[in-house]
């Protein structure tokens, strides 16, 4: 797994972070690079989509592993919330290999929302559950 850096967003709200030096460092990052992207011109655009499309995939790829490593109740929910916010960026990115820029515009505004409200709520249950379940794990032994 590739170390990032803790970085303290400009453009995450405070509540989105999690207290995981990890977490928070790749959703600062994916967080700012959102923000950032929104007012690229349209030459440079598609390419830098096309960019965030791939750490968002790398990232819940990588939540999605801390589930499947533990019994995590929320994992179905919280896989549901992943494949609909990518099959959205990648209608966009269809639509943007066409040469519209419009629904990817789109996505990034539906994600610079949507993503803090998901890091707040199910990234931080899944937090607290994988702890909760290492610390059963050490009493156990």
């Amino acid at each position: 797994m590739q170390e990032y850096e803790m970085m303290n967003s400009p453009f995450l709200p405070p509540d989105a972070t999690l207290g995981d030096s990890t977490l928070d460092a790749v959703h600062g990052l994916i967080f700012d690079t959102l923000i950032r992207k929104r007012e690229l011109p349209p030459e440079t655009f598609p390419a830098a989509y096309d960019e965030l499309v791939k750490g968002m995939e790398t990232d819940f790829r990588r939540e999605e592993q801390l589930m499947e490593s533990f019994p995590y109740p929320g994992a179905a929910q919280h896989r549901a919330q992943h494949a609909r916010m990518l099959a959205g960026m990648h209608h966009a990115a269809a639509a943007l290999m066409q040469g519209d820029c419009t629904p990817a515009r789109r996505a990034l505004a539906a994600l610079t929302d949507w993503f803090p409200i998901h890091i707040s709520t199910m990234d931080r249950y899944l937090l607290r559950a994988f702890r909760e379940h290492q610390q059963a794990a050490r009493t156990e032994t």
